[in-house]
């Protein structure tokens, strides 16, 4: 039996016009180095000035995960070599990050956050035909890393943590969160022990870009760690790919500590003040997070959690939920034609609309596939739903003589005598075909369950004579 124990080092980066430390682009998906200049590239005397812009940003992710801000903030230079590290160093933060001690509730779990930093990212490398193109149109891209304490224990939970973080993140403006765009990356921490044996030496395996690559790269590693253990190997402190496709890990180096890095100030980047009034300002900004109204939906309209969860992950779903149920008081109809009723395209219907709908479905004057029908018109063909249920008569028949007496002409048709024959002998499958047949009679307006009932009455009449 193994304990597994995991920290999360989350790059995200924030969204802003121009890089961190120069005036190029932060755009995604333009041409190979159209977006880089001296600084970029790391030339010789090409002096780094720090983008204000990417304040905003990295102050609310501190906010939003519960950070302390800390009012004097500074650059380290971070040493070290590789391809797609021009400078020969990347400008971060070790000594005096910008925001610390925060934390994330999962269901049953504290995750505290030990820091985040701001940083600027490295270029890109690509592969192709044998060669290694360097794309320097994301170096200096600016980044926010969130650093956690080694609190989780399986994939779920980092999943769960990194669903909430990245939702509250995106809502807040911080970053649009793309992982498949490399603006979310995950790096793992990882190791096993024995319950109540010490830490076991972590690895690290990097830049994981999306939820399933983070539970099979887990899964597998910590299955790779206790075959070690159980052989009598030593796991080493290293640092790993996963390759997403295949699901194999590869050693990259041997992991560095902090100090192999020779970190030391940046002399060309001054420290950063942040005042207490720009802190609250843009706490200001920050509207309710989808973790908090995924919690108060709950509470406040007694939805299940897991309804709750799918309307926030779209906050105009969200916003015309409330507003439609506050208006019609029937907010589990309402999430009801939210969920089933409303396409995936074309504008929503406005809250008055959706409530319109929802009270003539919840008195039984329209069926589920009426209403259906009527939020198509809504919001696809912009039709005033009060003048299309009144031009099309679309108002459920609730009356059973008028059902009863189409029940007896698709009953009484010949071309029908062979389903009718099967219903009387009990074979209950042809039951659905006769009610359609009644349900065409009456352009679909007859209220099923009612005409359910008088049809199999009137066939078991029959029968009995």
């Amino acid at each position: 039996m193994y304990e597994t124990v995991i920290g999360l080092e989350v790059h995200v980066e924030l969204l802003t016009s121009r890089k961190i430390f120069c005036s190029c682009s932060n755009s995604f998906g333009d041409g190979i180095n159209t977006n880089c200049c001296e600084i970029c590239t790391g030339l010789p005397g090409a002096v780094p000035v720090f983008n204000e812009e990417c304040l905003e940003p990295a102050i609310k992710a501190g906010l939003v995960l519960g950070c302390r801000i800390n009012e004097v903030t500074r650059f380290d230079r971070k040493n070290y070599f590789y391809p797609d590290l021009p400078k020969g160093y990347q400008i971060s933060q070790l000594y005096v990050p910008l925001a610390v001690d925060g934390s994330v509730e999962l269901k049953g779990r504290t995750v505290h956050i030990r820091e985040i930093h701001m940083e600027d990212d490295a270029a890109k490398l690509m592969y192709e035909d044998g060669k290694t193109i360097v794309d320097y149109n994301r170096c200096g891209v600016p980044l926010a890393e969130i650093v956690t304490m080694p609190d989780l224990t399986c994939a779920e939970e980092v999943v769960e943590f990194l669903e909430i973080i990245r939702k509250d993140l995106r809502a807040a403006g911080v970053t649009d969160g793309k992982l498949e765009q490399g603006s979310m990356r995950v790096d793992v921490n990882l190791s096993v022990r024995k319950p109540g044996d010490p830490l076991g030496t972590r690895t690290e395996i990097k830049n994981l870009s999306s939820f399933k690559a983070v539970s099979k790269a887990i899964e597998q590693e910590r299955n790779r760690q206790i075959g070690l253990i159980e052989q009598g190997l030593p796991v080493m402190q290293q640092t790993l790919g996963f390759n997403e496709q295949t699901y194999e890990i590869s050693v990259k180096r041997t992991k560095e500590n902090s100090n192999d890095y020779k970190y030391f100030p940046d002399p060309d980047i001054p420290p950063i003040t942040v005042s207490r009034e720009m802190v609250e300002a843009f706490r200001r900004k920050i509207p309710e997070l989808p973790s908090v109204r995924e919690k108060r939906l709950v509470s406040e309209y007694g939805l299940r959690p897991e309804d709750s969860a799918t309307l926030v992950r779209s906050c105009d779903l969200a916003d015309l939920f409330e507003a439609s149920s506050k208006i019609s008081r029937l907010p589990a109809v309402t999430l009801n034609l939210i969920l089933s009723s409303i396409p995936s395209e074309g504008r929503l219907p406005s809250p008055e609309d959706l409530a319109f709908v929802a009270g003539l479905a919840d008195s039984g004057k329209i069926s589920s596939g009426m209403a259906k029908t009527i939020l198509h018109e809504t919001t696809v063909n912009g039709t005033d739903p009060r003048r299309y249920v009144e031009e099309q008569g679309f108002m459920m028949i609730t009356d059973e003589d008028q059902i009863r007496s189409a029940v007896l002409k698709v009953l009484e048709d010949p071309s029908n005598g062979k389903a009718v024959e099967d219903l009387r002998n009990g074979k209950d499958k042809v039951l659905g075909y006769l009610l359609g047949k009644v349900m065409r009679e009456l352009k679909g307006r007859a209220d099923p369950v009612l005409a359910r009932k008088v049809l199999c009455d009137n066939v078991l009449q029959k029968s009995d004579e």
